[in-house]
C-alpha cells in the first residue's frame, strides 16, 4: 500500500507510510502465508492523536471446516502513542485539562488456533514491553492463556450465524450474542472446555505481581443455563496470586506522592505515609485471611467450586454491595474515600470501669474531613455507655490527620464515618 494522507471533513487528519508485504496462496486455494511491514500511521482529530510505528504482521494459516482459519499469526508493533484530552473537574465549567499520554513500547500478540477432530484449542501470548502514562509505567506486562477444546459444532454455528447477520445489513443485537453465547456454553460444558491462564503478570517498581489459573464448567444441565445462580454453582476454578509487599509499598509511595502534591506539600516526606498505607493493606489481607505473607510474598489461592469462594481455603460471603449513589444534583462521590492516617493522634484511655469488667464498648463518630485532610465538624453518631469517655474522644479526634479523599487526582472535602470499638483483652484503643 502506498503512502498516503487524508484530511475529512470533520478536520480529522489521517496520514501512513508506504505498507509492502507479501501474500502466498497454495495451490489449493485454502493455504496462506502472509508478512507485511508498516512504519507509521498517524490520526489526528479534535479530540484526540494516535500514532503507531513499526508495525509488523505475520501468519501461516489454512481453511478449514466451517469456513474456519487454523494456523499462527503474529503482530508486533514497536511504539504506540495515544494523546487525549484530560477530562475537567466534575461540576466545574472550562476547558479540559492538559492532555494525558500513554505510550506503549515492543508490543507483540501471537495467536494459534488448532484443529482437531471434534474441538479446537486457541492459545494466545501477550506481551508489552512496557505501558507507561504520565510518571507511572509498568513494564514486561504478560498475558498468556489458552482454551482447550471448545466444541468444534458450535465453534462453526457461531461463525455462520455472525456471516448471516452481517450479509442481512443489520447489527448483531445483545439477544443475538447472548443466544450464541449460551449455545457455546452448552456445548463446551459438555466438550470439557477450559480457559488455562498460563500467566498473567506486570513488573512495577521493580517488584513482579503474578497470577495463574483455570476456569471450567464442571456438570451443568440443560436447564441450568436458564438460571445463572445455578449455573454458578457448576463452576470450577483455581486462581493463584502472588503479589511482592514491595509493590504494595511501591503503589503506596506513588499514590502518596501525588497526594501530596496536589494538597501542595510536595516538600514534605512521602515515606512514613506511604508505609502507613502498606501496613494498612497488608494488615487487613493477612487479619481477614485473605493471603499468606512467605518471604515478603502475599500469596492467595482463590478456588470457585459448587457455588462457593473461598481464599486461602476461608469461604467468602458475597453480598450485594449496595448502590453508591450521589444525590440529585449533587457532586459525585469520591472515587478514593478519606482515610485515617494510623498514629497521626492518640485516644483517651478506655474507662476504668470497662477495662475492670473487661467489657466491651463502641462509639461511632461522624467526622467532616476537608481537601487538606484536615478534620472539621466532628459529631457522635452512635454514643458509648459512658458521657465522660465520648466527650474525650471527641476532643482527641480532632487533633486526628487524614488522607483527603480524591476525586480524580483533585482533593475533595468528605464525611467519613469513624467507628471506636473495645473487644474484651483489649487494654487500650
Amino acid at each position: 500500500m502506498p503512502a498516503r494522507e487524508h484530511t475529512s471533513g470533520d478536520g480529522a487528519h489521517i496520514s501512513w507510510s508506504e505498507s509492502p508485504g507479501d501474500l502466498w496462496v497454495d495451490k489449493t486455494g485454502r493455504g496462506l502465508t502472509s508478512t507485511g511491514t508498516w512504519a507509521a500511521l498517524d490520526v489526528q482529530t479534535k479530540g484526540m492523536a494516535i500514532a503507531v510505528r513499526d508495525m509488523r504482521t505475520a501468519a501461516d494459516q489454512r481453511l478449514g471446516q466451517g469456513k474456519l482459519w487454523f494456523g499462527t499469526a503474529q503482530f508486533d508493533v514497536g511504539h504506540l502513542e495515544l494523546q487525549m484530552p484530560q477530562p475537567g473537574q466534575p461540576n466545574q465549567p472550562g476547558p479540559p485539562g492538559a492532555p494525558v499520554t500513554v505510550a506503549m513500547d515492543d508490543l507483540s500478540f501471537t495467536g494459534r488456533t488448532i484443529e482437531r477432530p471434534g474441538t479446537i484449542d486457541i492459545v494466545h501470548r501477550m506481551r508489552f514491553g512496557s505501558i507507561k502514562v504520565a510518571d507511572e509505567q509498568v513494564s514486561n506486562l504478560i498475558m498468556n492463556y489458552r482454551l482447550n477444546q471448545i466444541d468444534k459444532k458450535s465453534a462453526i454455528d457461531m461463525t455462520a450465524r455472525e456471516r448471516e447477520i452481517k450479509t442481512g445489513g443489520r447489527q448483531q443485537e445483545a439477544a443475538d450474542l447472548l443466544a450464541v453465547l449460551r449455545d457455546l456454553a452448552r456445548a463446551s460444558s459438555k466438550a470439557g472446555t477450559a480457559l488455562t491462564i498460563e500467566r498473567i503478570s506486570a513488573d512495577y517498581g521493580g517488584h513482579t505481581l503474578t497470577l495463574q489459573g483455570r476456569v471450567a464448567l464442571k456438570g451443568a444441565k440443560e436447564s441450568d443455563f436458564d438460571d445463572m445462580a445455578q449455573l454458578f454453582k457448576h463452576v470450577d476454578a483455581r486462581f493463584d496470586i502472588a503479589v511482592p509487599v514491595g509493590l504494595i509499598r511501591a503503589g503506596a509511595l506513588s499514590a502518596t506522592r501525588r497526594q501530596m502534591a496536589a494538597t501542595g506539600n510536595a516538600a514534605q516526606d512521602p515515606a512514613p505515609m506511604a508505609q502507613t498505607m502498606t501496613d494498612a493493606v497488608i494488615g487487613k489481607l493477612l487479619g481477614e485471611g485473605f493471603a499468606k505473607l512467605d518471604k515478603g510474598v502475599l500469596r492467595a489461592t482463590i478456588t470457585v467450586r459448587a457455588g462457593k469462594i473461598r481464599v486461602n481455603g476461608k469461604e467468602v460471603s458475597l453480598p450485594t454491595p449496595p448502590q453508591l449513589q450521589a444525590a440529585p444534583g449533587a457532586a459525585p462521590l469520591p472515587a478514593m474515600p478519606a482515610r485515617q492516617i494510623s498514629g497521626s493522634c492518640t485516644m483517651p484511655e478506655f474507662p476504668a470501669d470497662v477495662i475492670a469488667k473487661d467489657a466491651p464498648l463502641m462509639l461511632t463518630l461522624r467526622v467532616q474531613v476537608d481537601e487538606t485532610g484536615t478534620p472539621g465538624q466532628i459529631a457522635l453518631a452512635a454514643p458509648s455507655a459512658y458521657p465522660d469517655y465520648d466527650r474525650q474522644v471527641l476532643a482527641a479526634q480532632a487533633s486526628c490527620r487524614f488522607i483527603p479523599a480524591l476525586q480524580g487526582d483533585t482533593p475533595v472535602a468528605q464525611g467519613v464515618t469513624v467507628r471506636i470499638a473495645r473487644d474484651p483483652g483489649t487494654t487500650r484503643p
